[in-house]
């Protein structure tokens, strides 16, 4: 099997972060921080600080408008904007990799599993798109059927169950 190295983004990912919150800019060192950090601002930049980081497809015109009105450039905005996106970038990714490192990569195996079941991949298909050598490895070890899959084959034995009761209930009165 070949093994796929994965490359450490760290200490570039670092590299960016420092270069964007300590280097020149138009905005001073502790506007960007605070943007980064979604942090200390107080309105009209607080709310446009705040649609950036958590809906930034409502940002408007009125928004940066209100932003240079405070007395803001728009290369300023631009900077404290681009800081705020990413430092929201950086959580994102923070909090994602901690949820892989406490669950594992090779959770995603068995996931990978229970999607390819409801697609209705054949368990030859699946086999060989897990890479195992035996099938058995495939139906046994990641058999596990999704909970999507268990609801939709119980639904009609329930639905048996209860008719024939209903029948039965009716037929004895």
């Amino acid at each position: 099997m070949k093994v796929i190295a994965v490359t450490d983004i760290t200490p570039a990912r670092k590299a960016l972060i420092t270069r964007i919150l300590e280097g020149d800019g138009k905005a001073s060192r502790a506007q960007r921080l605070a943007a980064f950090d979604h942090t200390g601002f107080s309105e009209p930049l607080n709310t446009l600080i705040d649609k950036v980081v958590k809906q930034a497809y409502r940002v408007t015109d009125g928004d940066i408008a209100a932003a240079k009105a405070s007395g803001l450039s728009e290369d300023q905005i631009f900077e404290i904007i681009v800081c705020a996106a990413l430092g929201q970038a950086a959580r994102q990714h923070d909090t994602a990799l901690a949820a892989v490192c406490r669950i594992g990569f090779h959770m995603f195996r068995h996931t990978y599993r229970a999607w390819l079941d409801e697609t209705g991949a054949a368990m030859g298909v699946q086999q060989k798109l897990m890479r195992h050598a035996h099938i058995s490895t495939t139906t046994n070890q990641y058999g596990n059927a999704s909970e999507l899959e268990k609801r939709k084959a119980n639904r009609p034995i329930v639905q048996r169950v209860l008719s024939r009761e209903v029948n039965q209930q009716l037929s004895i009165q």
